[in-house]
Parts: structure tokens; C-alpha cells; sequence
């Protein structure tokens, strides 16, 4: 089963805005995806903090694109191990930089730290919602970003981030590279 994301789709649009091929993502049900990937992805937490916790190492981000407009911060990224930058997951983000307190949005700008961070550095209330959960293939662009052969297959998840008002703070989506079992 194909499947396709609901507006809006940050990875989708930020891979059309650079003019990379777009990947065939294979819709999953939560309970057909395998371990580790299951307890990696379905929970209703950030994912920095997931990441964080199984590999036992902070992480930062390296960002590729970044574009504002009104308010909407479309990103492009890979998080890497702080101890050892590994990549361990490539991601697409639309944040709605003004929903968060001033202080937050320069460092979300900044772009060196993932939003699952900030959202505890900054006391961020918020609810996780994973909306999707999939498979694909890589796309070269994906394969290089994560260090890996191109037909290796990947899990990952779409998540929509909501403040108390149940606003989004922000739409994600999390394609995790080959974990350590």
C-alpha cells in the first residue's frame, strides 16, 4: 500500500522545494512494525528525547534547508550523536515559530538543536500526536544524508506537535536510520 500524507507534508514539500526525487512511502500499521522500530516510533513523545535515550547520547542537528515564511519554518535536517556524529534520523519539520515564547524561537532559528530539546529547555507545553507510521526505500538524497546504501529499508512516523489549545506547534516527519537492536 502507497500512501501520502495529509497537508501539510514537510517532507514533501521541502525535498520539491530543493528538487530531490521523492521517495515511495509504504503506509504501516503501528502493530506491523518491527522491533526496534516499534518502540522507537510508536509513543507519544518527542522523538529527540526517544533518540536520545537509546543511544545514550545527545544530539544536534545538521540542517540542509531552512526557509521562513509568515511565520511557518519549513526545515530540513539530520539528527547526529553529539558523541560520536552518527546520524540517526533524517526529517522534514513545518514549525509555526510564533506559537512559542520569544526566547524559543531564536534558538529554534538557530537550528543547532532539535525541537524536542527546546521543547523541554524552554518548558513548552505540548501533546505528541503520530498521525502515520511507514516503510520506504531511501531516495539517494536520504541514503547520502544517512551514511547508508540506498536499498536499505527504513522506518519512520508523521507526527503533528499541538500546544494546549490543540494548535500545532509543529507537523514532522521522522524517517529513522538503521537502529542498534
Amino acid at each position: 500500500m502507497t500512501t501520502s500524507f495529509h497537508s501539510p507534508d514537510p517532507l514533501m514539500v521541502s525535498l520539491a522545494r530543493s528538487g530531490k526525487d521523492l521517495p515511495v512511502i509504504h503506509g504501516l500499521e503501528a502493530c506491523d512494525l518491527p522491533e526496534p522500530y516499534r518502540a522507537l516510533l510508536v509513543h507519544q513523545r518527542d522523538m529527540t528525547s526517544t533518540l536520545e535515550s537509546h543511544y545514550g547520547s545527545r544530539t544536534h542537528l545538521d540542517v540542509f534547508q531552512a526557509v521562513e515564511e509568515e511565520g511557518l519554518l519549513d526545515r530540513e535536517v539530520i539528527l547526529r550523536l553529539d558523541r560520536d556524529e552518527r546520524p540517526v534520523e533524517y526529517g522534514a519539520i513545518r514549525i509555526y515559530v510564533n506559537r512559542f515564547p520569544e526566547a524559543a524561537r531564536v534558538a529554534i532559528r538557530e537550528g543547532e538543536r532539535p525541537l524536542g530539546y527546546l521543547l523541554d529547555a524552554f518548558d513548552v507545553a505540548y501533546q505528541s500526536r503520530p498521525d502515520a507510521f511507514f516503510r520506504l526505500t531511501p531516495t539517494k538524497d536520504i541514503a547520502g544524508a544517512l551514511a547508508i546504501v540506498p536499498s536499505t529499508l527504513l522506518y519512520g512516523r508523521r507526527n503533528v506537535l499541538v500546544n494546549p489549545q490543540l494548535e500545532p506547534l509543529a507537523y514532522v516527519v521522522e524517517i529513522l536510520a538503521p537502529a542498534d537492536v
